[in-house]
């Protein structure tokens, strides 16, 4: 498909449009449409109020489709939706039809490759025509309270994730990358499936010819079912091979059996760290995106942050992966501002929830469905008025907190030392850190910026505070929610922002392409290094390392945002709180440079090479990594034993941010954007000022943005 603005581009050197912060990743963000919500609101409200038919949930039970056919053989079941109540049917699948979706995995192969110009024609209908009934269906089944402002984003951010894709197929078109057509798994999440899931997930993977298989829910089934199930009529309308997309209605066992049946197809899943945990341990190429205590801090109690707290705690009924968890507030604060603080709370039944929609209500308590008190004993005290929990201490809350999804469960600190507060957020990895003080106290601020790692920053103020539920990431408000990096590896291949482009994360250099760059393909100002890339023996780990200088030198420095809050993003250094990366290598053959200097170079090239250090096995080793790094980059000697003992001393933990093992040269190579996202964090922060120049110069000039080192 020709896109004129796509090969003008193109032409430009070192193109690395889909990685994350590069000049032309910058470039796919501005003139976006902008969507009529007043229209997304009515369109929905028509359906619900005059199509939509509870009865259908039940007549038409969901069921596998798989070629296009729906296979109902089985014995229909009940569906639930968010709490617990039954509202329709479900056929799961039987031996036989689980058997045909594991054939159909094995030896299915994509027709053709290029499939925009018709998913994009269907994407746009779903957005316009079908919108409503995306919205309504959502707003039944799981009871989100606000599906248009999801809507709103999904119309825009997907403009922004087309153009990377656009940029990503064009770099295969030359002979640079190799986008995986192994078939993609998506995992259904219940209160973003029409932006993460429809889109993200399912239509970016269609569309340059990755086929998908959408796994049903144990809840919240029935609306990603639907949308899977118009998304293939649409298909079948514009004659694409409905073999690209399958729904498959099956037994836990039988999810297990299609993920085994495909073990190199990537599945793409945002859940709870303990789900992301389990389906990484049986299945390698999962791609989770997970949540996070996200926490509220603020130096003054104000009617404002009193406010501000509510809003992010009960957005969606405690249902939106931002909502607050953890507030840390002024000594002041007692239990009776805590009650008096949640006396006012909207609350609704569940059968009301089309009319907060009517009525733009976005944060209501749904009663008589979350009645259930917390465990006996529990630290926490009910509101004697709705079902919200909370618990005032000086001291943080223990690591690993439950997050009670759709609960308002609030544990409340009131002791602002800025340390240890950091120290808690690196070891639990909110998503989100919502920072309210007043100007002249933005040194707090800087300093919880610098010394943690989270995605998403919002600076506000006690009398205009910031929420933990806020995110626009199609104005450069970048999103993601990571794990805890120390432990990333056990939930998740990499970590996921949006905007991206989601097959990127299945996509490899092809080989050739990087067996062809020299020393003479490095950006000029990094030639200086070549004795670095001279040592690396595997012409194609060389070339690998070449793209990596060459991405890292275009895409660090923090960037602007372009919505109406003033937002700074990029990559950044790690906590810049004594903490250290070790990268452990013990190669299984000679080469220690192949095996090591893909994973140093980021560190070594840029201002983070303070902050890593390189233990190897023996003394010949470490002598030639010396000469190699000279006096920039620690290097300690130690033996396996030595190593194990200190990994597992008493202040491991304390001194070292994150461990990396380098123990083998890398055979195939992921995009840059993702291998570098293993190492740095990235993400943004903001203020709730527009225009707000003064932010933008006082964080702007933070240490903790990645840059190109000074000197070599």
């Amino acid at each position: 498909m020709a896109i004129s603005s796509v090969q003008q581009r193109a032409n430009k050197k070192n193109i690395r449009f889909y990685n994350f912060a590069s000049k032309q990743y910058v470039s796919a963000f501005g003139n976006l449409p902008y969507p009529n919500v007043s229209v997304l609101r009515e369109d929905a409200l028509r359906y619900l109020d005059s199509k939509f038919d509870p009865i259908t949930w039940f007549d038409t039970p969901v069921s596998t489709i798989l070629n296009g056919e729906r296979l109902s053989s089985g014995i229909p079941t009940s569906t639930i939706d968010a709490f617990q109540n039954v509202n329709g049917k479900n056929i799961l699948s039987t031996p036989d039809e689980t058997s045909a979706i594991i054939t159909h995995i094995r030896t299915y192969n994509p027709p053709i490759k290029d499939l925009r110009e018709k998913m994009r024609k269907i994407e746009k209908t779903l957005l316009s025509r079908h919108a409503g009934f995306l919205i309504g269906n959502q707003t039944m089944d799981f009871y989100k309270q606000d599906g248009v402002t999801e809507l709103e984003e999904s119309v825009m951010a997907n403009e922004v994730e087309r153009r990377m894709n656009d940029d990503l197929f064009q770099d295969e078109n030359e002979g640079k990358v190799d986008i995986s057509r192994n078939l993609a798994f998506v995992g259904c999440v219940s209160n973003f499936s029409n932006f993460l899931d429809l889109f993200r997930k399912v239509i970016r993977n269609v569309e340059v010819g990755v086929p998908v298989v959408v796994f049903g829910r144990g809840n919240t089934n029935q609306h990603s079912y639907r949308w899977t199930e118009l998304l293939v009529e649409l298909m079948r309308e514009e004659d694409v091979d409905l073999g690209m997309v399958t729904f498959a209605c099956c037994s836990l066992n039988d999810i297990k059996k299609l993920l085994k049946a495909k073990e190199d197809g990537p599945m793409y899943v945002t859940c709870s760290r303990v789900l992301a945990q389990e389906i990484k341990r049986g299945h390698e190429k999962t791609i989770a995106s997970t949540g996070g205590p996200n926490t509220l801090f603020a130096t003054e109690w104000t009617i404002e942050i009193a406010q501000a707290l509510t809003l992010s705690a009960t957005i969606e009924s405690s249902g939106q992966c931002t909502a607050l968890r953890h507030a840390v507030l002024p000594g002041e604060v007692n239990n009776d501002d805590i009650k008096k603080m949640f006396n006012n709370v909207a609350s609704i039944r569940k059968e009301e929830v089309v009319e907060s929609l009517r009525g733009e209500k976005f944060a209501a308590i749904i009663e008589g469905n979350n009645d259930a008190a917390l465990p006996s004993g529990t630290k926490y005290t009910k509101h004697p008025n709705h079902n919200i929990w909370y618990h005032l201490q000086p001291s943080l809350p223990p690591d690993n907190i439950e997050e009670h999804w759709r609960k308002v469960v609030v544990d409340i600190t009131t002791d602002l030392d800025v340390v240890n507060l950091s120290r808690w957020l690196v070891r639990n990895q909110p998503i989100s850190l919502a920072i309210n003080t007043n100007r002249d106290e933005w040194n707090i601020a800087m300093k919880l910026f610098e010394n943690t790692a989270l995605v998403v920053y919002t600076v506000g103020s006690p009398k205009n505070p910031s929420l933990t539920c806020q995110a626009r990431p199609q104005n450069g408000e970048i999103f993601g929610e990571f794990p805890v990096r120390k432990s990333l590896s056990t939930f998740t291949k990499y970590p996921v922002i949006v905007p991206s482009s989601t097959p990127a994360y299945d996509t490899s250099y092809c080989k050739n392409y990087l067996g062809n760059l020299t020393i003479n393909s490095l950006q000029e100002e990094l030639r200086c290094t070549k004795e670095l890339f001279k040592a690396i023996h595997s012409s194609r780990v060389r070339g690998y390392c070449i793209e990596i200088a060459n991405y890292l030198y275009e895409a660090v420095g923090p960037k602007r945002g372009d919505g109406e809050r003033t937002v700074i993003w990029g990559l950044q250094r790690p906590p810049l709180d004594g903490t250290k990366t070790l990268i452990r290598s013990v190669p299984t053959d000679s080469h220690l440079a192949d095996a090591l200097l893909p994973k140093l170079l980021p560190f070594f090239i840029t201002n983070a090479r303070s902050q890593v250090e390189v233990s190897v096995a023996d003394d010949c080793a470490a002598k030639n990594l010396k000469d190699l790094v000279g006096d920039i980059i620690d290097v300690s000697i130690e033996g396996e034993s030595a190593f194990a003992e200190r990994m597992h001393s008493q202040n491991f933990d304390q001194n070292y941010y994150n461990v990396i093992q380098a123990n083998e040269a890398i055979t195939t190579f992921p995009l840059v954007g993702q291998f570098v996202s293993l190492s740095f964090p990235m993400g943004h922060i903001k203020s709730t000022e527009a225009n707000d120049n003064e932010f933008v110069e006082f964080f702007q000039s933070s240490k903790k943005w990645l840059r190109i080192a000074d000197k070599f």
